[in-house]
């Protein structure tokens, strides 16, 4: 079904698929899952059991959902029972993050690569430091989560270090409560995340998404929709884009990196009146390290965090920033006598327990 909740295609299958799967198990480029598949595990009155779970609309929130046999070791309808439930996992990281810079004269840069504070990430351990011994200077964003670095040097090699542990809490949540929120209900500060932006112009992408999304349930159903459109038909491929590409250049390539995907799903959502960030992150097991790339998206009163890359599992986001588009979490913003060199990121888990693929959306 490509993900998209639907009738059963075989009403004879053999396997239980559920959430909370390992990364191992979630990273093959599979659809994202929305619903429970019940598959047969008895060969008594099958149709009628499956028609049963049919009407139960069983759709799949986030992560971890409990599986669980019922008291006695029962079975319901001749198959394992289960709960839908919101989960809160804690996870530890250790982040490491060395950036070099060339300046040809005297320049300055405003770096955002100090990981967020906020009631789900707390910050540990901090330290930022230069091979100039020049101190930095601190900014927080108005909503007090994106903090920026900014720096002014001499010319010369400047080298940035950051290092950092951070602690995260994982809200997983019953899709159940997603709800998209009436436009007039919309709190002020998040109204908006619905109009376009120099990257996201939702506005020439409204016909294709009401074609293509428009008679998906609304809230996360849709959402995941989305998801499931961009990983099928935009390919990731470093080097096809750059910095200037915007949502609507991406889907005409059909292809670009996670900073494209993000961008496309900001504007998909944006353009069904759903507020939509874009949001930046270090990501723990991301195949080559580097900063990641997502987006956030408004429901059930408050945002939740979507990937439609899954190159990396989203218990495992660290967030940095959020904003209309890339030009608001910007790695470095810099004069024009500094040149980027290199980079080196380096995300560890320090927690015990597994790091997971999500199947729905993870709060921060």
């Amino acid at each position: 079904q490509d993900g998209i909740p639907g009738e059963f295609d075989d009403e004879r299958k053999n396997t239980i698929e559920h959430a909370g799967k390992t990364s191992e198990d979630q990273s093959q480029n599979k659809p994202f899952p929305i619903r429970f598949e019940i598959r047969e595990q008895m060969n008594v009155g099958l149709p009628e059991r499956l028609e049963q779970l049919r009407e139960r609309q069983l759709l799949l929130g986030h992560g971890q959902t409990i599986l669980q046999q019922a008291a006695g070791n029962q079975k319901l309808f001749g198959f394992w029972s289960f709960t839908l439930a919101r989960m809160h996992t804690t996870h530890r990281f250790s982040i490491r993050a060395r950036l070099n810079y060339r300046l040809a004269g005297e320049g300055w840069l405003l770096l955002n690569i100090a990981a967020a504070r906020n009631v789900s990430q707390r910050v540990l351990l901090e330290n930022i430091r230069n091979n100039r011994g020049i101190p930095f200077r601190e900014h927080v964003a108005p909503e007090g989560a994106t903090r920026f670095h900014g720096i002014a040097a001499p010319d010369g090699d400047l080298e940035i270090l950051y290092e950092a542990e951070v602690e995260r809490d994982i809200v997983d949540a019953d899709s159940k409560e997603l709800a998209e929120c009436a436009l007039v209900d919309l709190p002020p500060g998040i109204v908006r995340f619905l109009y376009p932006s120099r990257y996201c112009e939702s506005d020439k992408l409204v016909r294709l998404t009401a074609k293509n999304f428009g008679d998906l349930a609304p809230g996360h159903e849709r959402v995941a929709g989305i998801c499931n459109w961009i990983h099928r038909n935009i390919d990731y491929e470093p080097g096809i884009t750059d910095a200037h590409t915007s949502a609507v250049e991406c889907l005409t390539l059909r292809a670009g990196v996670c900073r494209d995907f993000a961008h496309l799903g900001v504007a998909f959502c944006r353009a069904l009146g759903i507020p939509a960030r874009y949001g930046s992150a270090y990501a723990y097991a991301l195949p080559q390290q580097d900063f990641h790339a997502f987006f956030e998206v408004w429901l059930g009163g408050r945002w939740w965090h979507y990937d439609a890359t899954r190159m990396a599992p989203q218990h495992g986001f660290v967030s940095v920033g959020s904003g209309h588009d890339a030009a608001d979490t910007s790695v470095a913003t810099m004069s024009s006598s500094v040149q980027f060199e290199a980079m080196e990121i380096l995300v560890k888990k320090l927690s015990p327990g597994t790091v997971h693929y999500a199947d729905g959306p993870v709060g921060f």
